[in-house]
């Protein structure tokens, strides 16, 4: 009995070495070294096998998208916050489902999209605006003629600035916030090519304190937005419109694809946008911009 809790000791041991448990396993099935190997390899093989259990619970998925983009405005209104004309422009974006069935799909999701100056070394590459835009929503997939829909139960987005002092020493409120609830459906056609996500949103307290930074919001982002997009292997064409009775029509074009260079699922991605609020800070500034730089899938 004792022999026996030795080999099992030792075997634990062996088990941690990995692949070099395997060497004990010699060729003689009566030798005690060929019983501690064939434990320590089963052990060897559950501990392998753990990780991959444990790193499904903590699955996180993408939700609007991942890029990284080098911007470049190349005309319309100065930015609220002064900056280089070329900036670093990332989105990260994620979900995660929190309450899983048909009736109640509840999901977490927290997208973050920043502007840094990182060519701008003599103020030392600061970033200028940052938007954080956690939500809860409900997600239903394959109902009736839709690929999904999504009902968002509560959507902020806020850029976590206050009050600055500008170079004459003037105080400039460069808050802005605004909360939201909407309703979201994606539909595909039959050979999966083409496809259309309409998304309205009603906004919460509008033109009352909490929106006390940026009142007028509702007139420049609209009651919704229109996205549409063309899927081939190895192309993606995406485009985005929205209209408000102070901004008119704003729209964006991204165009991905894919090449032999970038290793799977990063795609080569060229931007245009033209209109108001590619971020909050400047969510009343018409500006037009070129990018060029990757995404992810």
């Amino acid at each position: 009995m004792k022999k026996r809790w030795m080999q099992i000791g030792i075997s634990l041991t062996l088990s941690l070495l990995g692949p070099w448990a395997q060497a004990w396993a010699i060729e003689d099935p009566s030798s005690d070294s060929f019983l501690i190997g064939q434990v320590s390899q089963e052990l060897a093989d559950y501990l392998k096998s753990a990780p991959v259990k444990k790193r499904h619970i903590y699955t996180l998925e993408p939700h609007k998208g991942n890029h990284m983009l080098i911007l470049h405005q190349i005309a319309g209104d100065p930015s609220v916050i002064a900056g280089q004309d070329q900036e670093l422009h990332f989105q990260f974006s994620i979900k995660k489902n929190l309450i899983s069935g048909p009736y109640f799909p509840l999901y977490f999701a927290f997208s973050q999209r920043s502007w840094w100056q990182v060519f701008d070394g003599p103020s030392s590459r600061p970033f200028r605006e940052n938007n954080y835009n956690p939500e809860f929503f409900l997600y239903w997939e394959g109902r009736w003629i839709f690929d999904d829909i999504l009902i968002g139960l509560w959507e902020h987005q806020s850029n976590g600035e206050t009050t600055r002092f500008d170079e004459t020493g003037t105080a400039v409120n460069f808050s802005r916030s605004w909360d939201r609830s909407y309703l979201q459906a994606k539909w595909s056609s039959p050979n999966g090519h083409w496809w259309t996500e309409p998304k309205v949103w009603n906004i919460w307290d509008s033109g009352k304190e909490s929106l006390a930074d940026n009142p007028d919001i509702h007139d420049y982002h609209g009651p919704g937005q229109l996205r549409a997009g063309y899927y081939e292997t190895g192309l993606r064409i995406e485009g985005f419109w929205r209209y408000g009775v102070k901004g008119g029509l704003t729209s964006q074009l991204d165009l991905k694809w894919s090449h032999r260079c970038f290793s799977e699922g990063v795609l080569i991605h060229a931007y245009l946008f033209n209109g108001y609020g590619e971020s909050l800070i400047d969510y009343n500034r018409h500006l037009t911009k070129i990018g060029l730089g990757f995404s992810l899938e």
